[in-house]
């Protein structure tokens, strides 16, 4: 239940970057504001509730700001260029073919159990995802579609470095430095090319404040509760719930048409997620170290 909130605060994120972009907001400063806003969200609600992480030391607090202003904000960047030019959902459908890559990847390199329902699972949630693009990838600009296909990679190769470089880190001590590392790349970069425009309309930030609120800080903080249950090959498949979220928000507040095919590959992938979390018993805790999603996304 955690990851499927945390994919239903990810799923809207595509839905406030259109609307914040519509109201005159460019890609550095929608990020940056994002990213600042969730930081002060998050570390406010750390102070209030006493709940402040400890201090990292040299090395795992080197590595949280160097995944959060080379990875995550690379992969951010990529996504939200990529709706400059393709529709909400497709974006958010194409990003989608990441869980493969981080089931892959997860068996390879952290030895995580590939069992036939995950593979079953999987299988099912990458032909619903098949439906879905190839209806939608004919109108699509071809540098959205790849930019969101970039975004699914380096969101792969982000997820399990991070894993790697931070086994034993608590997951709110790495939330509290890597959204911040994020925001100051973005900071910096939009002050020194000029892009950066806090001059903008209430509706660019209100748009902008629902993404750090719930595409962020809300869908983080879930799927760091959940990843440390059930790992990350099934978190990674559960979170496709999340383009089935954005195809539904899309419709109803961009106007995104849902058609006949659309709609069952979305069947499907809800198929899958019932499938990978129906009767099978949660992993240790003890066994998953943190990692910062997005869908954003990370």
């Amino acid at each position: 239940m955690l990851i499927l909130v945390s994919a239903a605060g990810f799923g809207a994120m595509s839905i406030f970057a259109k609307a914040a972009y519509a109201a005159g907001a460019n890609v550095p400063t929608t990020l940056f504001l994002r990213f600042v806003l969730a930081s002060f969200v998050l570390w406010s609600g750390l102070v209030a509730t006493h709940r402040v992480p400890a201090a990292l030391a040299g090395g795992p607090f080197a590595a949280c700001v160097a995944l959060g202003a080379i990875g995550y904000a690379g992969m951010s960047l990529v996504f939200f260029s990529a709706l400059l030019y393709v529709p909400a959902s497709l974006a958010a459908l194409i990003l989608y073919t990441y869980p493969p890559i981080v089931t892959v990847l997860a068996f390879l390199w952290l030895r995580e159990a590939l069992d036939g329902r995950k593979c079953l699972a999987l299988g099912i949630a990458s032909f619903g995802l098949v439906l879905v693009l190839g209806l939608g990838a004919g109108a699509a600009r071809t540098a959205g579609v790849i930019l969101a296909l970039a975004a699914a990679v380096a969101y792969s190769l982000y997820i399990i470095s991070a894993r790697f470089v931070l086994r034993g880190v608590a997951p709110l001590s790495a939330a509290a430095i890597v959204i911040p590392a994020a925001g100051a790349v973005f900071g910096v970069y939009g002050a020194a090319s000029g892009t950066l425009h806090l001059s903008l309309a209430l509706s660019a930030y209100a748009a902008i404040a629902g993404m750090a609120v719930i595409s962020t800080v809300l869908a983080i903080v879930a799927f760091f509760a959940g990843l440390e249950r059930v790992g990350a090959s099934r978190a990674a498949i559960l979170s496709t719930f999340e383009p089935v979220v954005t195809l539904t928000l899309a419709a109803t507040t961009l106007g995104e048409r849902l058609v006949p095919v659309q709609l069952i590959g979305g069947a499907f992938i809800l198929s899958a997620v019932l499938l990978l979390h129906a009767g099978e018993p949660a992993e240790p805790s003890a066994t998953v170290p943190a990692i910062v999603p997005d869908h954003d996304a990370l």
